[in-house]
């Protein structure tokens, strides 16, 4: 599994040109793994393994059916973390992703941006890089930061 800093670095580096099914599907598994996805084997079929997010309700997507979100715009919003606001902006052929924590006062001084002339993509670079930052400055204070 990479780590955060290094699957950013991989996903600004991705380009349509660049783009391979296996190559995007590797990223997006590791993107999967970042948001808190781990594998296990699939209860309902022998030999099988299956994605697994949460606990309580338990989350399960088949191997063959996870989710892809290089490919999946709605996946990739699904990357951004709860309580947070986004603001995408599309301009020849480039899109400029912003996320920030939700509050009472909208401060973008401390938003994330995603570029990339993918929608998707720019989309996970912002998110990555705000839970990245998030969890900088609980090293910061002391505390140790959520394990994905």
């Amino acid at each position: 599994m990479m780590d955060r800093v290094t699957l950013i670095k991989a996903l600004e580096t991705w380009t349509l040109e660049s783009s391979d099914f296996h190559r995007d599907r590797q990223l997006a598994d590791e993107v999967l793994l970042a948001d808190g996805w781990k594998v296990e084997q699939n209860p309902h079929f022998e030999g099988g393994v299956a994605w697994v997010w949460g606990t309580s309700p338990k989350v399960l997507m088949a191997d063959a059916t996870r989710a892809h979100p290089i490919n999946d715009l709605n996946a990739a919003f699904g990357v951004i973390p709860h309580g947070c606001d986004y603001r995408v902006d599309m301009w020849g052929g480039e899109t400029t992703v912003y996320v920030w924590k939700r509050g009472p006062v909208i401060d973008r001084s401390r938003a994330t941006m995603g570029v990339s002339s993918r929608p998707s993509v720019a989309i996970l670079i912002a998110a990555l890089r705000y839970m990245e930052k998030e969890d900088e400055m609980l090293r910061s204070k002391g505390q140790d930061p959520k394990p994905a």
